[in-house]
């Protein structure tokens, strides 16, 4: 018997993640304005470059870092289950550069980490993709993080938000001898 296959292409997955961070808003006293001006999609081997961006950028970026994959084995007689999990960063910056509080904190004129922290949140957790072979995100942790590319620049600040994706799963039937 085939393996029979329960998963997405991760490509619908990091789609997702960015249509559902380019789609926030900030609601200010003046109305809604765009969370973040881009949301680009890097690999942990161009983490590198992707911290040039956020430096570089006078705007508000995320950047959401694809890390990895864990598969989680479960075995059943002669069936053997494998259930996903994608492991992904998303680093963002407010445009505040030079003033740490005010980057962490906001301002008139700008949200601030913690308010853009509190918008990413809801945005990837529970049901990323629907059912059929539907993903459920998971924040595991965040913090702030200074971003520089050398001593006499002042940095940057960033929030750093660690996910996990959760979904899918291959099912493979072992046949009758017992394999381990």
């Amino acid at each position: 018997m085939p393996t029979e296959s329960n998963l997405r292409p991760t490509k619908e997955l990091l789609d997702a993640l960015v249509t559902a961070l380019t789609d926030l808003l900030w609601t200010t006293d003046n109305g809604a304005v765009k969370a973040f001006d881009r949301v680009e999609l890097f690999d942990l081997m161009d983490l590198e470059e992707a911290f040039q961006q956020l430096i570089m950028n006078q705007n508000r970026v995320a950047l959401i870092i694809y890390d990895r994959e864990r598969f989680d084995e479960e075995r059943t007689g002669a069936q053997m289950i494998i259930r996903r999990t994608h492991e992904l960063s998303i680093v963002f910056t407010d445009r505040v550069i030079g003033n740490r509080q005010q980057a962490l904190l906001g301002g008139p004129d700008n949200p601030g980490l913690l308010v853009l922290k509190d918008l990413v949140l809801p945005a990837v957790t529970g049901a990323i993709l629907t059912n059929p072979k539907g993903q459920a995100g998971s924040p595991i942790s965040g913090e702030p993080m200074l971003i520089t590319k050398d001593k006499k620049m002042p940095g940057r600040l960033a929030y750093l938000l660690e996910v996990e994706a959760q979904g899918g799963w291959l099912k493979a039937d072992l046949g009758r001898s017992p394999i381990f």
